[in-house]
């Protein structure tokens, strides 16, 4: 399994590990960016219970994507990038299962001769999502010592060294 995903960063990224996370995280941002504005109209014209969901998930992405944004550029610890790890694996199991969700509403919809193309969209999106959150989840735990590695080698690079001491005579 890491084999294929060193070459993905090699084919992709130039062989940086590092380099092909920060890409799809980005990509995530992006798409949670996406969902938090479809959101927005999902609460306005939906029902309490479809409304609340919508709005729910939208907030835990906003936190997934900020904490996750701070470790990445931050916190490069084994507990951090654990955590944060741990953090994805359920947001990617909570869109599965708005996936299942809005079909659900759009079923309901449909047996009632009503128009669903909102549910449909927002379910291809949370599989979407959760598709993308656990192929990062993923990636991430196999190059987790990767991170950690290139962390500490810019950290003892970075750490100015001190001065020569004048010589006393």
């Amino acid at each position: 399994m890491a084999f294929g995903m060193n070459a993905l960063a090699n084919k992709c990224c130039g062989g940086s590990p590092r380099k092909l996370i920060a890409g799809l995280w980005y990509l995530l941002i992006i798409m949670s960016f996406m969902y938090t504005l479809t959101t927005l109209f999902t609460f306005a014209s939906k029902a309490s219970a479809e409304g609340f969901s919508s709005l729910w998930s939208s907030l835990i992405l906003v936190g997934i994507s900020v904490g996750g944004t701070v470790t990445m550029r931050s916190f490069h610890s084994s507990l951090a990038i654990g955590l944060f790890v741990g953090a994805v694996v359920g947001a990617s199991q909570l869109f599965f299962l708005l996936f299942l969700l809005y079909q659900g509403f759009a079923n309901e919809l449909r047996q009632e001769l009503k128009p669903n193309g909102q549910e449909y969209f927002m379910s291809i999106f949370s599989l979407a999502l959760s598709v993308s959150f656990i192929m990062f989840a993923t990636i991430l735990f196999f190059h987790r010592g990767d991170v950690l590695q290139e962390a500490k080698q810019t950290k003892e690079s970075s750490v100015p060294t001190a001065p020569p001491q004048p010589t006393q005579f």
